[in-house]
């Protein structure tokens, strides 16, 4: 990295940024396989049973079911990209997560809360339509084994919990999981808008669970927004738009 000072003098500043790997699992031609993937391809990602994906010095593995009904059935490389992008900051010294609370909407199969629990985070709930519940307590208990034992101590830490974006009982569900804490610290919402009318519920939800001093994170792909511009304009709307991928390298 060069960076260039007052006077226009430049200076080599090493800067970290999260290293990333996936092992793919699964079935191809009645054959089992496990190879390793270096970059997130959704094709590979989507068609494996297991993945366990590697993302800094943490380890975090998902259980899948490739031929899902439910778009949410299956990992999306955006949360991949998502964790590296946490990750990035706290290696760097530039964030720490440690006694933060999460709420991530649209779960699909939790690596994202799986990943954020080990970065030291009091709680994190994951929530998802009633039919994923299923596999995203899987993932719990595959991550985090204490967690689902409630004899234990800390059994909150990572749990799911059903939530249909503009259900106000759901919404308030979730937010009695959050006491005694005041109020949630980070949302996150990841492959989530996918048309106009999913992004005005989707803001609904948020606009309820977020206090003022909730830092929400809204994640979607570039293409979403080319095949319904309207989409972006809902967004916008409720938050300032980055590009992710900058922010990571150029932060």
């Amino acid at each position: 990295w060069i960076e260039v000072g007052p006077g226009g003098k430049k200076k080599i500043v090493e800067k970290k940024v999260c290293e990333f790997s996936y092992i793919l699992q699964g079935w191809e031609d009645g054959e089992y396989y496990s190879r390793e993937a270096i970059k997130p391809d959704r094709w590979e990602t989507q068609a494996a049973d297991k993945i366990i994906a590697q993302i800094g010095p943490h380890r975090v593995t998902v259980i899948q079911d490739p031929h899902s009904p439910h778009l949410g059935g299956y990992l999306w490389d955006n949360s991949s990209v998502f964790s590296c992008y946490i990750m990035t900051y706290v290696m760097r010294g530039e964030l720490d997560l440690r006694g933060t609370t999460w709420i991530e909407v649209g779960a699909g199969v939790g690596l994202v809360g799986n990943f954020l629990a080990k970065l030291g985070s009091s709680r994190v709930i994951m929530t998802d339509i009633i039919e994923l519940l299923p596999v995203l307590q899987r993932n719990v208990e595959e991550n985090n084994p204490i967690s689902a034992n409630p004899s234990q101590e800390d059994h909150q830490i990572v749990s799911a919990m059903d939530l249909l974006w503009g259900d106000r009982a759901a919404e308030e569900r979730v937010m009695q999981a959050l006491k005694p804490a005041p109020f949630w610290d980070f949302i996150v919402a990841i492959d989530c808008v996918y048309s106009e009318a999913s992004a005005t519920d989707l803001i609904r939800s948020l606009r309820f669970l977020a206090s003022q001093e909730t830092i929400v994170y809204v994640v979607k792909g570039e293409e979403e927004g080319k095949v319904n511009p309207s989409i972006d304009s809902v967004v916008k709307n409720f938050m300032t738009i980055y590009n992710l991928a900058q922010c990571i390298l150029c932060a």
